[in-house]
Protein backbone atom coordinates (compact mmCIF):
# COMPACT_ATOMS: atom_id res chain seq x y z
CA UNK A 1 0.00 0.00 0.00
CA UNK A 2 1.11 3.40 -0.83
CA UNK A 3 0.58 6.56 2.08
CA UNK A 4 0.00 9.25 0.13
CA UNK A 5 2.34 11.66 -0.31
CA UNK A 6 2.68 15.05 -1.91
CA UNK A 7 5.05 13.58 -4.64
CA UNK A 8 2.55 10.32 -5.46
CA UNK A 9 -0.19 11.57 -8.35
CA UNK A 10 -1.20 14.47 -6.63
CA UNK A 11 -0.10 12.45 -3.80
CA UNK A 12 -2.54 10.18 -3.92
CA UNK A 13 -3.52 9.40 -7.58
CA UNK A 14 -6.44 12.11 -7.45
CA UNK A 15 -6.72 11.30 -11.31
CA UNK A 16 -10.26 9.89 -11.61
CA UNK A 17 -13.14 11.92 -12.25
CA UNK A 18 -16.59 10.87 -11.99
CA UNK A 19 -19.48 12.76 -13.09
CA UNK A 20 -22.50 12.50 -11.77
CA UNK A 21 -25.74 13.86 -12.47
CA UNK A 22 -27.59 15.69 -9.68
CA UNK A 23 -31.08 17.14 -8.25
CA UNK A 24 -32.43 20.41 -7.11
CA UNK A 25 -31.20 21.47 -3.81
CA UNK A 26 -33.43 22.77 -1.09
CA UNK A 27 -33.41 24.70 2.27
CA UNK A 28 -33.35 22.12 5.32
CA UNK A 29 -30.43 19.66 5.88
CA UNK A 30 -30.36 16.16 7.01
CA UNK A 31 -32.85 15.60 9.52
CA UNK A 32 -32.37 17.74 12.86
CA UNK A 33 -29.19 18.85 11.31
CA UNK A 34 -28.06 22.73 11.61
CA UNK A 35 -27.61 24.72 8.40
CA UNK A 36 -24.27 26.72 8.01
CA UNK A 37 -21.15 26.72 5.95
CA UNK A 38 -18.54 24.24 4.20
CA UNK A 39 -15.07 25.35 4.00
CA UNK A 40 -13.09 23.48 1.39
CA UNK A 41 -9.72 23.39 0.64
CA UNK A 42 -8.59 22.45 -2.61
CA UNK A 43 -4.69 22.25 -2.94
CA UNK A 44 -4.54 22.40 -6.77
CA UNK A 45 -6.86 25.19 -6.96
CA UNK A 46 -4.95 27.27 -4.39
CA UNK A 47 -8.24 28.43 -3.07
CA UNK A 48 -10.62 27.89 -0.24
CA UNK A 49 -14.17 26.92 -1.23
CA UNK A 50 -17.58 28.60 0.66
CA UNK A 51 -20.52 26.25 0.34
CA UNK A 52 -24.08 27.03 2.49
CA UNK A 53 -24.76 23.67 3.99
CA UNK A 54 -28.53 22.41 4.14
CA UNK A 55 -29.56 20.62 1.23
CA UNK A 56 -32.10 17.67 1.71
CA UNK A 57 -31.48 16.05 -1.52
CA UNK A 58 -28.78 15.44 -3.87
CA UNK A 59 -26.96 18.74 -5.79
CA UNK A 60 -24.47 20.45 -7.32
CA UNK A 61 -23.49 22.85 -5.67
CA UNK A 62 -22.69 26.62 -6.11
CA UNK A 63 -20.05 28.43 -4.14
CA UNK A 64 -21.28 31.33 -1.91
CA UNK A 65 -17.72 32.75 -1.54
CA UNK A 66 -13.91 31.84 -2.10
CA UNK A 67 -10.86 33.01 -0.77
CA UNK A 68 -8.17 33.13 -3.71
CA UNK A 69 -5.65 35.46 -5.08
CA UNK A 70 -2.45 37.12 -4.29
CA UNK A 71 -2.73 38.83 -0.87
CA UNK A 72 -3.99 35.70 0.86
CA UNK A 73 -1.03 33.81 1.17
CA UNK A 74 -2.08 30.38 0.45
CA UNK A 75 0.11 27.86 -0.57
CA UNK A 76 -1.26 24.27 -1.67
CA UNK A 77 -3.74 24.74 1.68
CA UNK A 78 -4.21 21.15 3.24
CA UNK A 79 -5.82 21.54 6.86
CA UNK A 80 -8.90 23.86 7.65
CA UNK A 81 -9.99 24.78 11.36
CA UNK A 82 -12.11 27.30 12.34
CA UNK A 83 -11.46 28.91 16.18
CA UNK A 84 -14.75 30.04 18.22
CA UNK A 85 -14.59 33.19 17.00
CA UNK A 86 -15.36 31.92 13.69
CA UNK A 87 -11.67 32.98 12.26
CA UNK A 88 -10.56 30.35 10.08
CA UNK A 89 -6.85 29.09 10.10
CA UNK A 90 -5.66 27.63 7.02
CA UNK A 91 -2.34 25.08 6.57
CA UNK A 92 -0.18 25.94 3.50
CA UNK A 93 1.53 22.99 2.73
CA UNK A 94 4.26 24.50 0.35
CA UNK A 95 3.93 28.19 2.27
CA UNK A 96 5.06 26.49 5.87
CA UNK A 97 2.73 28.71 7.07
CA UNK A 98 -0.74 28.76 9.28
CA UNK A 99 -2.67 31.94 7.79
CA UNK A 100 -5.73 33.05 9.61
CA UNK A 101 -8.82 34.76 7.67
CA UNK A 102 -11.63 36.86 9.15
CA UNK A 103 -14.95 35.64 10.07
CA UNK A 104 -16.74 35.79 6.68
CA UNK A 105 -13.43 36.66 4.87
CA UNK A 106 -14.24 36.37 0.80
CA UNK A 107 -12.17 37.21 -2.00
CA UNK A 108 -8.58 37.92 -2.03
CA UNK A 109 -8.67 38.53 1.22
CA UNK A 110 -5.22 39.38 3.13
CA UNK A 111 -5.04 36.99 6.37
CA UNK A 112 -5.31 38.68 9.99
CA UNK A 113 -2.87 37.34 11.22
CA UNK A 114 0.37 34.55 9.87
CA UNK A 115 1.95 32.02 11.66
CA UNK A 116 5.63 31.70 9.87
CA UNK A 117 9.46 31.41 10.22
CA UNK A 118 12.38 29.56 11.02
CA UNK A 119 11.44 29.21 14.78
CA UNK A 120 7.85 27.89 14.19
CA UNK A 121 9.23 24.40 13.48
CA UNK A 122 6.73 24.10 10.19
CA UNK A 123 7.55 21.76 7.69
CA UNK A 124 4.82 20.66 5.59
CA UNK A 125 2.08 21.64 7.72
CA UNK A 126 -1.61 19.34 6.67
CA UNK A 127 -3.55 18.99 9.95
CA UNK A 128 -5.04 21.43 12.16
CA UNK A 129 -7.00 20.69 15.61
CA UNK A 130 -8.08 23.24 18.50
CA UNK A 131 -7.98 21.66 22.10
CA UNK A 132 -10.22 23.37 24.59
CA UNK A 133 -7.85 25.87 25.85
CA UNK A 134 -7.16 27.18 22.19
CA UNK A 135 -4.02 26.02 21.61
CA UNK A 136 -2.97 24.83 18.17
CA UNK A 137 -1.74 21.77 17.24
CA UNK A 138 -0.29 21.07 13.75
CA UNK A 139 0.57 17.88 12.47
CA UNK A 140 3.59 18.03 9.87
CA UNK A 141 3.91 15.68 7.31
CA UNK A 142 6.97 15.67 4.79
CA UNK A 143 7.55 12.04 3.78
CA UNK A 144 7.66 8.23 5.11
CA UNK A 145 9.14 7.59 8.48
CA UNK A 146 9.12 11.37 9.76
CA UNK A 147 6.94 13.74 10.66
CA UNK A 148 6.12 16.12 13.52
CA UNK A 149 3.34 17.94 15.74
CA UNK A 150 4.22 21.44 16.76
CA UNK A 151 1.61 23.26 19.42
CA UNK A 152 1.24 27.38 19.48
CA UNK A 153 -0.38 29.02 22.02
CA UNK A 154 -4.21 31.01 21.18
CA UNK A 155 -3.72 33.52 19.36
CA UNK A 156 -0.31 32.57 18.41
CA UNK A 157 0.90 34.73 15.19
CA UNK A 158 4.82 35.58 13.81
CA UNK A 159 7.98 33.51 13.92
CA UNK A 160 6.88 31.74 17.30
CA UNK A 161 8.59 29.09 18.51
CA UNK A 162 6.30 26.64 19.27
CA UNK A 163 5.48 25.33 22.92
CA UNK A 164 5.88 21.90 21.96
CA UNK A 165 7.15 19.57 19.96
CA UNK A 166 6.36 15.74 19.35
CA UNK A 167 8.69 14.62 16.99
CA UNK A 168 11.55 11.65 16.98
CA UNK A 169 12.05 8.16 16.36
CA UNK A 170 10.31 7.25 19.72
CA UNK A 171 6.62 8.93 18.93
CA UNK A 172 6.56 5.87 15.52
CA UNK A 173 5.47 9.15 13.61
CA UNK A 174 5.38 8.31 10.17
CA UNK A 175 4.00 10.34 7.37
CA UNK A 176 1.59 11.70 9.84
CA UNK A 177 -1.93 13.52 8.67
CA UNK A 178 -4.56 13.94 11.03
CA UNK A 179 -4.43 15.21 14.30
CA UNK A 180 -7.98 15.76 17.16
CA UNK A 181 -7.17 16.52 21.00
CA UNK A 182 -9.64 14.88 23.14
CA UNK A 183 -11.28 16.62 26.05
CA UNK A 184 -8.55 15.44 28.73
CA UNK A 185 -5.22 16.75 26.18
CA UNK A 186 -5.07 13.49 24.48
CA UNK A 187 -3.77 14.20 21.04
CA UNK A 188 -4.69 11.40 18.48
CA UNK A 189 -2.94 11.61 14.72
CA UNK A 190 -3.48 9.34 12.12
CA UNK A 191 0.14 7.49 10.87
CA UNK A 192 1.02 5.03 8.35
CA UNK A 193 0.86 1.68 8.63
CA UNK A 194 -2.79 2.02 9.50
CA UNK A 195 -2.62 3.43 13.08
CA UNK A 196 -3.95 6.12 15.51
CA UNK A 197 -1.16 6.83 17.64
CA UNK A 198 -1.88 8.65 20.84
CA UNK A 199 -0.13 11.17 23.23
CA UNK A 200 -0.50 12.24 26.62
CA UNK A 201 -1.45 15.46 27.33
CA UNK A 202 1.59 18.27 27.24
CA UNK A 203 3.79 16.04 25.35
CA UNK A 204 6.80 16.90 23.89
CA UNK A 205 10.03 15.98 22.52
CA UNK A 206 10.84 12.23 21.50
CA UNK A 207 7.67 10.79 23.69
CA UNK A 208 6.42 7.76 23.21
CA UNK A 209 2.83 7.33 22.24
CA UNK A 210 0.85 6.32 26.04
CA UNK A 211 -1.50 4.25 23.30
CA UNK A 212 -2.56 2.90 19.83
CA UNK A 213 -5.40 2.14 17.83
CA UNK A 214 -4.28 -0.14 14.60
CA UNK A 215 -4.72 -4.22 13.57
CA UNK A 216 -7.13 -5.90 11.59
CA UNK A 217 -9.78 -5.60 13.71
CA UNK A 218 -9.76 -1.97 13.42
CA UNK A 219 -10.87 -1.34 10.15
CA UNK A 220 -8.48 1.45 9.68
CA UNK A 221 -6.97 1.29 5.70
CA UNK A 222 -4.99 4.65 5.46
CA UNK A 223 -6.75 7.08 7.71
CA UNK A 224 -6.44 10.38 7.08
CA UNK A 225 -8.84 12.76 8.20
CA UNK A 226 -9.46 12.69 12.36
CA UNK A 227 -12.79 14.78 14.03
CA UNK A 228 -13.59 13.91 17.75
CA UNK A 229 -17.08 14.69 19.14
CA UNK A 230 -17.57 16.73 22.33
CA UNK A 231 -16.79 14.97 25.32
CA UNK A 232 -19.95 13.45 27.00
CA UNK A 233 -22.26 14.04 24.12
CA UNK A 234 -23.66 11.14 23.01
CA UNK A 235 -22.45 7.15 24.22
CA UNK A 236 -21.63 8.14 27.48
CA UNK A 237 -17.86 10.23 26.46
CA UNK A 238 -16.14 10.71 23.34
CA UNK A 239 -16.77 9.42 19.61
CA UNK A 240 -13.12 9.53 16.99
CA UNK A 241 -14.65 9.47 13.52
CA UNK A 242 -11.75 8.53 10.95
CA UNK A 243 -11.85 8.76 7.46
CA UNK A 244 -9.71 5.93 5.59
CA UNK A 245 -8.65 6.62 2.26
CA UNK A 246 -8.17 3.59 0.75
CA UNK A 247 -11.03 1.63 2.89
CA UNK A 248 -13.53 4.15 1.08
CA UNK A 249 -15.39 4.08 5.07
CA UNK A 250 -15.17 5.69 7.94
CA UNK A 251 -14.69 4.28 11.43
CA UNK A 252 -15.76 5.46 14.53
CA UNK A 253 -14.39 4.61 17.66
CA UNK A 254 -15.06 4.87 21.67
CA UNK A 255 -12.88 7.50 23.31
CA UNK A 256 -11.33 4.37 25.30
CA UNK A 257 -10.92 2.68 22.34
CA UNK A 258 -6.91 1.09 22.20
CA UNK A 259 -4.91 -1.70 20.37
CA UNK A 260 -6.54 -3.94 17.92
CA UNK A 261 -10.18 -2.32 19.09
CA UNK A 262 -13.40 -2.85 16.36
CA UNK A 263 -15.27 0.43 15.45
CA UNK A 264 -18.16 0.82 17.05
CA UNK A 265 -19.39 1.77 13.68
CA UNK A 266 -18.53 2.09 10.07
CA UNK A 267 -19.96 3.63 7.74
CA UNK A 268 -18.62 1.86 4.40
CA UNK A 269 -20.80 0.65 1.05
CA UNK A 270 -21.69 1.66 -2.39
CA UNK A 271 -24.60 3.40 -0.91
CA UNK A 272 -22.79 5.74 1.02
CA UNK A 273 -20.90 7.18 -1.77
CA UNK A 274 -18.07 7.32 -0.41
CA UNK A 275 -15.43 7.77 -2.61
CA UNK A 276 -11.38 7.91 -1.27
CA UNK A 277 -12.34 10.43 1.90
CA UNK A 278 -9.78 11.67 2.97
CA UNK A 279 -11.54 14.21 5.47
CA UNK A 280 -13.85 14.51 7.98
CA UNK A 281 -16.20 16.55 9.40
CA UNK A 282 -18.98 16.84 12.33
CA UNK A 283 -21.83 20.12 12.25
CA UNK A 284 -22.95 21.14 15.92
CA UNK A 285 -25.77 18.66 15.73
CA UNK A 286 -23.28 15.79 14.97
CA UNK A 287 -24.11 15.15 11.26
CA UNK A 288 -21.28 13.85 9.83
CA UNK A 289 -19.57 15.38 6.31
CA UNK A 290 -16.94 13.33 4.52
CA UNK A 291 -14.92 15.20 1.50
CA UNK A 292 -14.58 12.23 -1.00
CA UNK A 293 -11.75 13.28 -4.14
CA UNK A 294 -12.93 10.65 -6.88
CA UNK A 295 -16.18 12.34 -7.24
CA UNK A 296 -14.60 15.70 -5.76
CA UNK A 297 -18.26 15.35 -3.32
CA UNK A 298 -18.96 16.03 -0.34
CA UNK A 299 -21.36 13.25 1.53
CA UNK A 300 -22.88 13.68 4.89
CA UNK A 301 -24.81 11.05 7.43
CA UNK A 302 -26.75 11.50 10.27
CA UNK A 303 -25.40 10.89 14.00
CA UNK A 304 -25.31 7.05 14.70
CA UNK A 305 -24.79 5.77 11.12
CA UNK A 306 -23.73 2.68 10.46
CA UNK A 307 -23.46 0.57 7.75
CA UNK A 308 -23.97 1.09 3.99
CA UNK A 309 -26.54 4.21 4.79
CA UNK A 310 -27.52 6.21 1.91
CA UNK A 311 -25.60 9.97 2.28
CA UNK A 312 -27.90 12.67 3.23
CA UNK A 313 -27.62 14.28 1.14
CA UNK A 314 -24.46 14.56 -1.03
CA UNK A 315 -22.78 17.99 -2.50
CA UNK A 316 -21.20 17.50 -5.50
CA UNK A 317 -18.09 20.28 -6.22
CA UNK A 318 -16.70 19.44 -9.47
CA UNK A 319 -19.06 21.50 -11.55
CA UNK A 320 -18.56 24.56 -9.48
CA UNK A 321 -14.50 23.91 -10.26
CA UNK A 322 -13.59 22.14 -7.33
CA UNK A 323 -10.51 19.60 -8.28
CA UNK A 324 -9.45 18.60 -4.96
CA UNK A 325 -10.67 18.01 -1.24
CA UNK A 326 -7.99 18.29 0.84
CA UNK A 327 -9.62 19.36 4.01
CA UNK A 328 -13.04 20.21 4.87
CA UNK A 329 -14.98 22.07 8.41
CA UNK A 330 -18.44 23.16 9.55
CA UNK A 331 -19.09 26.44 10.51
CA UNK A 332 -21.55 29.02 11.17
Amino acid sequence: MIRPTWSSCRRHGKCVLLLVAAAACSSTGPSGSAAGKLYVADALNNKIWIFATGATRDTDAVPTATIEGSHTGLNVPEGLALDPAGRLYVSNFNGNSITVYAAGASGDAAPIATLAGGSTGLAGPIGLAFDGTGQLYVVNGPGPGIGTVTVYPAGATGNVVPTATIGGPTTRLDNPWGVAVDASGQIYVSSAGDSILVYAPGATGDAAPVAAIAGPSTGLNTPLGLVLTPGGRQHGGQRLYVANFRGNSITVYSGSAVGDAAPIATIAGPATGLAEPGAVALDGTGHVYAGNNVTRSVTSYNADATGNVRSTPTMFLQTAGVRDIEAIAIGP
